[in-house]
């Protein structure tokens, strides 16, 4: 089983407890190279994605090097912030979505 598998097999499992979790990637895969970014993504209703709403592991290179014995931490970080219902207001971040959310309102979003 591949690192990707794996992930994606884990992630699945999780997400019969952790409703709306997801794993994907953001990034692209061009005739130049592969600059995904992979992460499990929690949900944010109502709202637009932040870094926080995510658990990143890596970039498509590294996928292939994860193991089972990786998941426990993973896993764990994954379900620490899900049960954050203040992860809006994480302190090393406010400011950073103080201004993220002045310039969605101002654009639209």
């Amino acid at each position: 089983m591949t690192g990707y598998e794996l992930l994606q097999a884990k992630v699945t499992e999780l997400a019969k407890e952790l409703p709306g979790i997801t794993f994907g990637y953001i990034g692209n895969c061009e005739r130049w190279g592969d600059d995904r970014s992979w992460s499990i993504f929690l949900p944010h209703p109502g709202r637009v994605g932040r870094w926080e709403d995510a658990v990143y592991l890596g970039p498509t290179k590294k996928m292939s090097l994860v193991t089972e014995a990786d998941w426990p931490e993973l896993e764990a970080k994954a379900r620490r912030l899900y049960a954050r219902e203040d992860r809006r207001d994480i302190p090393e971040v406010s400011e950073r979505n103080r201004k993220q959310d002045e310039f969605n309102r101002i654009m639209g979003y």
